[in-house]
C-alpha cells in the first residue's frame, strides 16, 4: 500500500495544475529506478499549528473540509462548520479548486496532521491517497 500512495503522490505532484494551485508541498525528486517509487524527496514544510491554520482559513481543518464539500457538492463526512471559513483565503480558494478537479477522498484533510507551512504558506503534505488506493486497502 506504501508503493502505491507513493506512485500516487508522485504522479499529483507532477500533475502541472495541481502543482500551480500552490496547495500542495512541492517534490524535489523521487525514486525512478524502481517501477513504483519507493522513496520521494519533498521540500520541508513546518508543521502546521491550530491558530495559523484558522489564521489562513478562518476554521479547522474539518472546518475547509466541510466548505470544500459543500461548495463542490461531493460527497464525504467533515463534522466541520464550513460557515467559519473565509471564502476569500487564496489558500481556500485553491483547496476548493483542488476538491473540485481531483477525485482524492477529502477527508484525511480534516486532520492538521496532514498540512504544514511552506514559504509561509499553507499546504497539504500528504497527497498519497486516492479513492481506488482507499478501497483497496483500507476499507473493510
Amino acid at each position: 500500500k506504501g508503493m502505491a500512495q507513493n506512485e500516487h503522490e508522485v504522479d499529483a505532484l507532477n500533475d502541472y495544475y495541481l502543482s500551480g494551485l500552490g496547495i500542495v508541498i512541492p517534490m524535489i525528486d523521487y525514486d525512478k529506478d524502481s517501477q513504483k517509487p519507493t522513496w520521494i524527496h519533498l521540500e520541508l514544510a513546518s508543521k502546521a499549528t491550530p491558530s495559523e491554520f484558522k489564521r489562513q482559513t478562518g476554521g479547522k481543518p474539518q472546518d475547509l473540509v466541510a466548505y470544500a464539500l459543500k461548495l463542490t457538492g461531493r460527497k464525504g463526512n467533515s463534522w466541520g462548520n464550513p460557515d467559519a471559513i473565509n471564502d476569500e483565503s487564496e489558500v481556500v480558494q485553491a483547496f476548493v479548486d483542488y476538491a473540485g478537479s481531483y477525485d482524492h477522498p477529502l477527508g484525511d484533510y480534516a486532520t492538521l496532521s496532514n498540512w504544514g507551512i511552506f514559504r509561509g504558506r499553507l499546504v497539504i503534505i500528504d497527497i498519497g491517497l486516492s479513492d481506488d488506493i482507499y478501497k483497496t486497502y483500507y476499507s473493510r
